[in-house]
């Protein structure tokens, strides 16, 4: 019997069921997870009662799939169609293929029937197996020869993708807690299981065939189809369902737009309607090398794919979600960044030729899209000025950027939003000596709000903080209580710090927001090292909660937890990101990075990425308290007065 990583009990199963001792899930790490999947396809599975009374069952049918999940990745899940090509050659009957994406076996197959053994296009350069019928829905027979002479000689061809589209829906913690069980079988036999931020594939559309897993890391082979969704709205309400949702081709006789036919139909509208913006997050740059190609992915959006064809481009780092990767002819960089560059502290980075820039003040003019402007454009794409062919979404913003003949429109996703803010709140009182008028990109500077912390003795900075979480609506009245005990506690904790830190306390309601899949997100520094131990604490107020941040916090050469440290799971990983507690104590996240966060108006001289993180995230929760300590010793404690943050420095 494995130990429960929540109870420190050896009650518990496998990964997939409750601790029969705390009847909690229990966090496992990564490399336990691997074992443990290995022992689960491997067939050693304890029962686990499920929610019709029956416990001989501990893997989900694809029927019962349908009925957990169905409703779920119609409504919310996005259609997407493959892109890129794979490698195939025939199976052999009684051949043993297993499917390993990174430490995740997702399939283990032995061949029974004619079919296809394929290499996917992805990272991993997986294997897996589709019988024939299959391999011929997704993929384009004949195929054509492979020019790498060991493949060729196995059988391999390469193999471009069917144009027919597929449900993809990202997997939310919600999602996996409908069933004590996260193992199903799909309609090939395999076993999978269902972890959070992994997608759910439905092959078909609308009546569902059949759901599969497909890990993050394959998602990288497709993109969203938006063509899809006019063919749907077009199609006969006559039709049968089962027509109607058929794997269709996505191609059209229609003609996406120009660029001069949207700058006709859109421009007057975009002007009159629009919000003016300028952007203000600085971004890496490099130059780009001859020949290199530059694909620009947002989410699971392909919106430009490059190849440099000339010298004299730079390749961008973009400062959102998603950190894509976009070229610019230096000529237009220079128009748009701050010359030179500043050196850039990451060692590898600079080695590479990155250095940091900051953006001019070059305004351009947002109208967020609607179904109204989707509607006027037949196939949902146009082609932009430098020749990518874009799609338009709801809820992504068209932008007007240039005057008169040098005047262009292109998509800005919503995601890449956050590093705008609009003219007026850069500008101030001057905002309204530019509207309608040419504006000079070097002309201005930024005028941001300053903020500026006050000196403040600990009693009285305790006094602030009780009132501020008294003030905060919480469903369960008690609960103002436990979140005053628990903001009490943080900044004690903070205080006692042995290094640079970032705590953040907040109502769960609050902190989703930082990890919202249209917006932002949180990413591991540690592989879920920190959470892992901490989760199984009892919160702040516990001492070996606080032994271990403690730990976290106290500053070594290289800033990672020491080789010789006598937690093995720890020796060698990094000692960085921000801890996110819950207002009942109980930690949300730790040792995450944060991305996505919309910038702010206010800007914080003399400090740097940590406290200017502080910053965002207590001007974009509601509710929240953010602690922050430098590598020097300084304390700041940070909350909202309404709309607008106030910071204390601990005297």
């Amino acid at each position: 019997m494995m130990e429960c990583l929540s109870c420190k009990g050896a009650g518990r199963k496998p990964n997939f069921q409750k601790c029969t001792t705390c009847q909690g899930a229990g966090r496992i790490s990564q490399d336990v997870a691997g074992e443990q999947q290995a022992l689960n396809l491997a067939g050693v599975l304890e029962m686990t009662p499920t929610s019709d009374g029956d416990s001989s069952k501990s893997i989900l049918t694809q029927q019962d799939m349908m009925d957990l999940f169905n409703d779920t990745i119609m409504e919310s899940g996005v259609w997407m169609r493959k892109v890129n090509p794979c490698m195939a050659r025939e199976a052999e009957l009684g051949e043993h293929i297993q499917t390993k994406v990174g430490k995740m076996i997702t399939s283990d197959t032995v061949v029974g029937e004619a079919g296809m053994v394929i290499i996917a296009p992805t990272a991993d350069q997986e294997e897996y197996f589709l019988n024939t019928a299959k391999f011929s829905r997704n993929w384009r027979l004949p195929g054509t020869a492979v020019t790498n002479a060991v493949f060729h000689k196995r059988g391999y061809r390469k193999y471009h993708p069917q144009e027919s589209v597929k449900k993809v829906y990202r997997l939310k913690e919600i999602d996996v807690q409908r069933s004590t069980i996260t193992l199903f079988k799909t309609s090939w036999g395999a076993t999978q299981q269902m972890p959070v931020g992994d997608f759910l594939c439905s092959c078909g559309e609308g009546c569902l065939r059949e759901i599969y897993l497909m890990p993050a890391d394959v998602i990288s082979q497709y993109e969203e189809a938006y063509e899809y969704d006019a063919f749907e709205e077009n199609s006969s309400s006559e039709e049968d369902d089962v027509d109607r949702h058929a794997e269709r081709p996505l191609s059209t006789t229609r003609i996406d737009w120009t660029q001069d036919e949207m700058i006709r139909e859109f421009r007057p509208q975009v002007l009159q309607h629009g919000e003016k913006m300028v952007k203000v997050k600085r971004c890496n740059a490099r130059p780009a090398v001859l020949n290199e190609r530059v694909i620009t992915k947002i989410g699971m959006k392909t919106t430009s794919d490059t190849v440099i064809a000339e010298e004299g481009h730079m390749v961008i780092q973009a400062a959102t979600l998603d950190h894509e990767l976009y070229a610019l002819p230096q000529e237009k960089f220079a128009m748009n960044w701050e010359m030179p560059g500043k050196e850039i502290m990451n060692t590898s980075l600079r080695e590479n030729g990155w250095m940091r820039y900051t953006p001019k003040l070059v305004v351009k003019t947002f109208l967020e899209i609607t179904e109204n402007e989707i509607h006027k454009v037949p196939t949902r794409k146009f082609r932009t000025k430098w020749g990518v062919v874009q799609s338009m979404h709801v809820g992504d913003y068209l932008c007007l950027n240039g005057e008169g003949e040098a005047s262009e429109l292109y998509i800005v996703v919503k995601s890449s939003h956050s590093q705008y803010l609009p003219l007026a709140k850069v500008l101030g009182d001057s905002a309204s000596q530019l509207l309608g008028k040419t504006v000079s990109e070097t002309m201005f500077r930024f005028h941001f709000q300053t903020l500026c912390a006050q000196g403040v003795q600990k009693d009285q900075i305790h006094k602030h903080l009780y009132e501020v979480t008294q003030s905060w609506h919480i469903d369960d009245i008690d609960d103002t209580d436990v979140a005053s005990r628990t903001v009490a506690c943080a900044f004690e904790l903070i205080c006692a710090a042995a290094g640079g830190a970032l705590l953040i306390v907040a109502p769960l309601e609050d902190l989703r927001k930082l990890d919202d899949p249209r917006r932002t997100r949180t990413v591991s520094a540690d592989k879920d090292y920190l959470i892992n131990r901490l989760a199984t604490c009892g919160g702040v107020q516990s001492e070996d909660f606080k032994r271990g941040f403690l730990e976290f916090t106290e500053h070594t050469s290289n800033d990672r937890w020491p080789h010789d440290y006598r937690d093995e799971r720890a020796r060698g990983l990094p000692k960085d990101g921000a801890v996110l507690l819950e207002h009942t104590g109980q930690p949300w996240m730790c040792a995450v990075k944060l991305r996505g966060i919309p910038v702010t108006e206010f800007e914080w001289p003399g400090f740097g990425t940590r406290h200017e993180t502080a910053l965002e995230v207590t001007c974009f929760l509601e509710r929240v308290v953010t602690f922050v300590r430098s590598d020097a010793g300084s304390v700041h404690v940070l909350f909202k007065n309404g709309e607008e943050p106030i910071a204390y420095c601990v005297e």
